[in-house]
């Protein structure tokens, strides 16, 4: 414990001191920040011994360049991670973009790749995400974890047409007993959460469309996706693990302007290829997902947004009919829904940021809610402190069980 107040108090200093040192004096072709961060727990858990959940120093380098028909880009991080006492690179991008003519472009390599309507709801968007990270306190670009693609884009008068390949399944970053306990086939654990992911080949590669066209001030998009469900939302009774079944996708979203704001509207059906029918109490029920949202400024300098998201399972009566068939409690509802509320307050010139992001679930009873401030000292400086609320009548709910995971967190970040 000593040795890591010892490391906090020092890259704090360092920090605070390094914008008495003038960069412009270097040829220094990257920019990016240098960072520390530390969030515990404020609740006891009777799974983990160790409260601290975030100790870890970050320096970000990114460095582009532009080029007649080609474009390269390159974000790493380099971290050092008290928690688990060991170093590590997080290479986030390392791209070329080629546009050799107007209709076209290719983008390879390692990216981070978001689409579809959302704020912190999911409907159409399977890129692979980072749980661990948007609940320890890390900055919220965490969520969206870099992947290894390739992404063709045509640009056409009847609508752009999006076409990523991902030769390797990645999936989601999720909460698997390594700092935060969770719901386990029996009950609340911090053990070792332990999967069988698909293959690393290419006959299980992922495949997402979009096509996308904006009408008079309408935004409409199309999406498809072939590959896994991005969690462990299925399980091997003969291995004891958890598998991710094979999953496509069909959707659709819309965005337009509506009474002096925003108004969202998406849909996808989520066909859970290995379960038609929804009979196997062992893989995932086919879904229909459902995002509305509206945001808008209130009054100057304050925004607020609200939104209803919608797990709809398919089948329902058949998987109630095979979990009680194994004699086992049925614990998933069949509408699972979430209520988002979203505000943010501007002060100081903008200089300080309060933010609040709550989700409540109405079929679960659960709640998550994520106050954050922000402070801008100067252009270099900036500080971030935040707490992440869990609560659940159930503790096999999403949030729910990880209600003795609730933290504080704190981040200093330098910027060069």
């Amino acid at each position: 414990m000593m040795n890591r107040r010892r490391i906090g108090v020092a890259i704090f200093a360092t920090i605070l001191l390094l914008p008495q040192i003038s960069m412009a004096q270097f040829d220094f072709p990257f920019h990016g920040f240098l960072e520390y961060g530390v969030g515990s727990r404020i609740v006891s858990n009777e799974e983990k011994t160790d409260d601290m959940l975030l100790n870890e120093a970050r320096l970000q380098l990114e460095f582009s360049r532009d080029a007649d028909i080609a474009f390269f880009n390159f974000k790493t991080d380099f971290i050092y991670d008290e928690f688990l006492e060991e170093s590590d690179v997080d290479i986030r991008e390392a791209n070329i973009t080629l546009f050799p003519y107007d209709l076209w472009e290719l983008k390879i390599g390692r990216q981070i790749l978001t689409w579809g309507t959302g704020d912190l709801v999911f409907a159409n968007d399977l890129f692979p995400k980072d749980w661990k990270s948007f609940f320890i306190g890390r900055d919220d670009e965490y969520l969206k974890a870099p992947v290894t693609a390739a992404k063709l884009s045509f640009y056409m008068d009847i609508g752009t047409l999006d076409a990523v390949v991902t030769p390797k399944f990645t999936p989601d970053t999720y909460i698997d007993g390594e700092r935060m306990s969770y719901w386990g086939m029996t009950g609340i654990t911090g053990e070792p959460f332990v999967d069988d992911k698909p293959d690393q080949t290419f006959e299980d590669a992922e495949y997402h469309f979009r096509f996308a066209k904006n009408m008079g001030g309408l935004e409409l998009a199309l999406y498809g996706y072939k590959g896994f469900f991005k969690r462990p939302l299925g399980f091997d009774p003969e291995q004891g693990v958890g598998i991710f079944p094979e999953l496509a996708v069909y959707g659709v979203s819309g965005r337009t302007t509506f009474l002096g704001g925003i108004v969202n509207l998406e849909t996808a059906y989520y066909d859970s290829l290995d379960d038609k029918d929804g009979d196997d109490p062992f893989i995932e029920n086919s879904i229909l997902k459902t995002i509305i949202g509206f945001e808008k400024e209130i009054v100057k300098n304050l925004t607020g947004s609200v939104q209803y998201f919608s797990e709809w399972m398919q089948d329902y009566e058949d998987y109630e009919a095979s979990v009680r068939a194994i004699e086992q409690p049925v614990l998933k509802e069949e509408n699972h829904d979430w209520i988002t509320l979203r505000l943010t307050n501007l002060r100081k010139q903008q200089t300080l940021i309060l933010s609040f992001f709550g989700y409540y679930s109405p079929a679960e009873n659960d709640w998550h809610l994520r106050p954050k401030a922000t402070y801008k000292m100067s252009d270099q400086i900036q500080l971030a402190a935040g707490a992440n609320f869990f609560f659940g009548e159930n503790d096999y709910t999403f949030f729910g069980q990880l209600e003795d995971n609730s933290n504080l967190y704190f981040r200093i970040r330098y910027l060069y």
